[in-house]
């Protein structure tokens, strides 16, 4: 627990670097899921959201050594799972380990 809250001080310090603004931290939004035509809510809670040059932001912060990395499959479903419920121009993913900040998309097509 410390260390995440560790991190996530770390990592608002270098986004603010960055040039970002940090929005909001801990910010969670439901949405509806169907199971065999029964609704459900789900949560999902992003670590921070910060803007940029008019732009809105999901900063995904992590540490160790492989939740960092994009292409391990619980980091890549987070980040998707962002990007499907909170809608934001960007995923930014935060290495505090490394002092990395990633920008990650998944292009359609």
């Amino acid at each position: 627990m410390r260390r995440a809250q560790a991190g996530e001080e770390a990592a608002e310090h270098l986004l603010e670097e960055l040039g970002y603004t940090i929005v909001s931290r801990q910010e969670s939004r439901t949405w509806p899921i169907l199971v065999d035509g029964e609704e459900f809510d789900a949560s999902v809670r992003a670590d921070l959201v910060v803007t940029r040059d008019d732009e809105t932001w999901i900063a995904e912060v992590k540490t160790g050594d492989t939740a960092p990395n994009p292409l391990h499959p619980a980091t890549r479903r987070q980040l998707l799972e962002y990007l499907f419920v909170f809608d934001p121009d960007g995923i930014l993913l935060v290495d505090v380990e490394m002092g990395d900040v990633m920008e990650v998309a998944f292009p359609v097509g």
